[in-house]
């Protein structure tokens, strides 16, 4: 199965960007507190979330 990128992908990721990016998304951590950490492995794919 071929990947397309279409004008809507392309939009939505944009968007997904500029969201995250943004405050309060990227703050600074606070050290004084615990960090939590989520991870997910699967046959092809490698991903966190801290």
């Amino acid at each position: 199965m071929a990947f397309k990128w279409m004008a809507e992908g392309k939009e939505s990721f944009e968007a997904i960007k500029e969201a995250i990016s943004q405050a309060p998304t990227l703050i600074n951590p606070d050290f004084s507190k615990d960090f939590i950490l989520y991870a997910f492995g699967g046959d092809d794919t490698i991903s966190a979330i801290l």
